[in-house]
């Protein structure tokens, strides 16, 4: 199973190292107020985020699957955290920093849906359970097993960037696929 956001313990015992490193007054987001598992996912890619832009992402990469909670049928071995290379990065990023759904957030995801078109991105409907991530601008990175099945049977044996680019009713969300290239 793939890893979506950690451990009520892990996250404070991360968040506590990351408040470490920033030593100033922009401190990585916290686990306080998440009603539910769609808000700790989404905070959850906000630390990453914000553990990236302050070079500290090494404190994430050294938790162990045992911190995590699995909810996906993503195998932890075939799973690559986002890595926001390339220009696909960089508008990953710029949503992500958006803290409203302001005409900013939205003209840069329509920005990335562009490019994600360029690049041969396919789209398709999924559910927020089945791939892990639901908000919009989150992502990771994929290897397809030879073994694979379904919307990804066509990526067998090939390494794939999975990105949420819209939602819809309760847990329907909209997600982008294509090949990764670093």
């Amino acid at each position: 199973m793939a890893k979506l956001f950690p451990k009520k313990k892990a996250w404070a015992r991360v968040r506590e190292q990351l408040l470490k490193h920033s030593g100033n007054n922009n401190h990585p987001p916290e686990l306080a107020g998440c009603d539910d598992n769609w808000d700790k996912n989404s905070r959850w890619d906000k630390t990453i985020t914000w553990a990236k832009q302050h070079d500290a992402y090494d404190i994430i990469q050294n938790m162990s699957d045992d911190d995590f909670y699995a909810a996906t049928p993503f195998k932890t071995a075939d799973l690559v955290l986002e890595d926001f290379s390339g220009d696909i990065g960089k508008l990953l990023i710029a949503i992500n920093a958006e803290t409203t759904w302001n005409k900013q957030k939205r003209n840069l995801i329509e920005d990335l849906i562009a490019l994600l078109n360029a690049e041969g991105y396919i789209g398709l409907a999924g559910h927020g359970p089945t791939y892990g991530i639901t908000t919009v601008g989150s992502s990771f990175i994929y290897k397809v097993p030879k073994t694979k099945q379904g919307s990804l049977k066509p990526y067998r044996g090939k390494t794939v960037r999975i990105i949420c680019v819209g939602s819809g009713r309760h847990t329907d969300r909209y997600y982008m696929i294509g090949l990764y290239k670093a």
